[in-house]
């Protein structure tokens, strides 16, 4: 397994202050915790994956008051849904989870753009019915 965190402040604590906490997972010798970005790290790695997680990588409360209005996520783009797409084994999984229910909107908003982005890389790799149903 490879770990990929922007915080270096962030896996510090879970190796050291927090590790008998986390029951020592960056000291297995089949984990691997790198400090960086994850689209470039996946980008750079030349590695494919079985399952590549995206959990909480920013922050909706920031997100919906529109705080990064003027800051752009390039985790959050159609070419980096085809990015990751190809680092994907054949079987491999993409999961992006966002905490996302807005008690005034109605409807997941974050969620709905994260499925036209994955819509729109699949339309570009030739799929052009990504729901697998019939028309």
């Amino acid at each position: 397994m490879t770990g990929v965190e922007l915080d270096p402040n962030t896996v510090d604590l879970v190796k050291t202050t927090h590790a008998d906490f986390a029951g020592h997972i960056y000291d297995r010798p089949d984990v691997s915790m790198i400090v960086g970005e994850g689209r470039s790290t996946v980008r750079h790695s030349g590695a494919t994956y079985d399952l590549i997680q995206m959990t909480g990588v920013d922050t909706l409360a920031a997100l919906s008051t529109g705080a990064y209005v003027l800051a752009e996520n390039y985790l959050y783009t159609v070419d980096a849904i085809g990015e990751f797409l190809d680092h994907l084994n054949p079987k491999g999984l993409l999961s992006i989870a966002v905490a996302d229910y807005s008690m005034t909107a109605g409807f997941p908003r974050h969620t709905m753009r994260q499925l036209s982005l994955f819509i729109a890389a699949l339309e570009r790799r030739g799929i052009e019915n990504p729901s697998g149903t019939s028309p």
